[in-house]
């Protein structure tokens, strides 16, 4: 990814770089990204020291977190996810129940927003998104954006959302 992303900027070609934040370590020139959304979901805790350690080497990149709630939330570790988010200049926090479940969706992230209130997290950087309804992203959201995704297949996509444009919706990169 180092070389993609400095032939990019050789190429006055502005990237971004969506991951779960677990090979920041060998992400050597972080002043090669302008933006950065780091995807958790419940059922895997983020690597906290390699996302810390990225947000230090990277003040100038636009971070955000993109979490996606299972059938079985994780509210602590999305506490700490907000309260990490809020801590280090994050611009956002997009919080999204599965797409493989939109039946459940609406509550999930209704129960998100109460359970941040209850506990008294600032949530005011946060997105909820309950895919019932389009919710627009913040201003200077890549994804939102639709800036072009590069998948580990090859293949750019215009979002990485795409996969669940198939008939049934799908986890992988749709051809």
């Amino acid at each position: 990814i180092n070389i993609l992303l400095k032939v990019l900027k050789g190429l006055q070609i502005q990237s971004g770089l969506v991951t779960n934040g677990t090979q920041f370590d060998k992400l050597v020139n972080y002043k090669e990204i302008v933006w950065c959304r780091i995807s958790s979901s419940d059922d895997r805790e983020p690597c906290w020291e390699g996302i810390k350690s990225a947000v230090e080497q990277g003040p100038s990149i636009d971070w955000a977190f993109s979490h996606v709630l299972t059938s079985t939330p994780d509210w602590s570790c999305l506490c700490r996810l907000v309260s990490f988010a809020n801590k280090n200049n994050f611009t956002h926090v997009r919080i999204v129940a599965d797409l493989l479940d939109i039946d459940l969706a609406s509550a999930q992230v209704k129960q998100a927003r109460s359970h941040l209130y209850v506990q008294g997290v600032d949530d005011s950087k946060v997105i909820y998104q309950d895919r019932a309804e389009y919710v627009k992203g913040r201003k200077w959201c890549g994804i939102s954006l639709l800036k072009p995704v590069i998948s580990a297949d090859g293949g750019i996509y215009a979002c990485c959302g795409v996969q669940y444009a198939e008939d049934p919706p799908g986890r992988d990169m749709v051809e």
